[in-house]
């Protein structure tokens, strides 16, 4: 979701305004297209609260004290502030910038692990060396330390410095859905019960006919008379749930030692590893037949080297990842079927000139 709103649709905005206006009106959008979310966010919470505060008060001193205890409003003045305190405390709060002044701070925080995060690296846009788990934000546009995520709705990056005020955010957000939606469905329920209305006479205003009670019925009524707050019931009671479970992810992978960003990126190597082993099953099955009988082959020195260069989509770090399907291909070769070598080949992402360049000549003998 926060990829969505932040880097997805911002992009696909960017390059629709880049094709009808050009370079000029992407500067002139860049900076109000950043605050935009943390914008709305301001737009719905104040909004919501100014329903709370005119409609909602005066509907708890009607209930009160049968339904309601009057104590309610006082709980409400101090969840409005918790509200926009804890938003504020995120969005000023740095996420721990790195720069070549803090950069001894944050040096031996975390070891390399030669993979995600490899040693010798330099950030290409801030010119520092790239330190385990930071990244550079493109929202705040500096280098971060642990990076997380970038939040539009708060207006910062999330990292090192402030994760725990970002959970502490979410934490009050998610209380004050669940606490509001307990609060305006007792003010509905009470209302109910107190213009009995499971026992009305209702009347269909277009037909002129008499509508028997029920709970379609009353709930189209109560929506007419209590609009407004029948929008915030709805809005407090879905942002509850979604913000809920994104609080529990947040905690499953802090209990993890992971970040949002390492949590996505540990997926993307995984689907990748799923798409490589399922095309390597493949191979087998093509290649099976003819493993069995044994035999030899003769590769022409530095073919290895060139079928990994030719090979789609490969990086250096994960070159030995396709060691296996390389060892495949030789037992293709041995079993002098040219047939078999440009099909596996294609499997590969080559072309089929590639493949039988491949085959020329050679000084490296396997035996098997």
């Amino acid at each position: 979701m926060s990829q969505l709103f932040t880097i997805k649709l911002p992009r696909l905005a960017s390059t629709l305004i880049l094709n009808l206006f050009g370079p000029r009106g992407i500067q002139a959008l860049q900076t109000p297209s950043r605050y935009f979310l943390s914008l709305f966010y301001l737009c719905v919470v104040l909004g919501s609260w100014s329903i709370m505060f005119t409609y909602g008060y005066s509907w708890i001193d009607q209930s009160a004290p049968r339904h309601l205890s009057a104590n309610h409003k006082y709980s409400g003045y101090l969840l409005f502030v918790l509200c926009i305190a804890s938003w504020r405390k995120v969005h000023n709060t740095s996420p721990g910038y790195i720069t070549p002044h803090t950069f001894a701070r944050y040096q031996s925080t975390y070891p390399y692990d030669d993979l995600f995060f490899p040693r010798n690296r330099i950030c290409p846009t801030v010119g520092i060396p790239r330190l385990p788990r930071s990244k550079y934000d493109r929202l705040t546009k500096r280098h971060v330390a642990r990076f997380d995520h970038s939040c539009g709705w708060v207006d910062n990056a999330i990292g090192e410095e402030n994760y725990r005020w970002f959970l502490c955010f979410l934490a009050v957000h998610v209380f004050i859905c669940v606490y509001g939606t307990l609060i305006i469905s007792t003010l509905f329920r009470g209302e109910v019960e107190d213009r009995e209305l499971l026992t009305a006479v209702y009347y269909d205003s277009v037909e002129g006919v008499q509508v028997q009670a029920s709970y379609w019925v009353i709930g189209n009524f109560m929506l007419r008379r209590r609009i407004e707050m029948a929008f915030i019931l709805i809005l407090m009671s879905v942002m509850g749930v979604v913000l809920g479970l994104f609080l529990m992810f947040h905690l499953w992978i802090a209990a993890r030692g992971m970040t949002t960003n390492e949590f996505y990126k540990w997926r993307q190597v995984s689907g990748w590893h799923s798409f490589e082993k399922r095309r390597f099953e493949k191979a087998k099955l093509i290649t099976k037949p003819r493993l069995e009988n044994g035999g030899s082959v003769t590769v022409k020195r530095g073919s290895l080297l060139l079928l990994v260069l030719l090979a789609r989509d490969v990086r250096l770090p994960i070159i030995l990842a396709y060691v296996p399907i390389l060892c495949q291909l030789l037992h293709i070769i041995a079993s002098a079927s040219g047939e078999g070598v440009v099909q596996y080949g294609k499997l590969l992402g080559l072309k089929t000139a590639s493949i039988l360049k491949f085959l020329e000549g050679g000084s490296l003998s396997l035996e098997w």
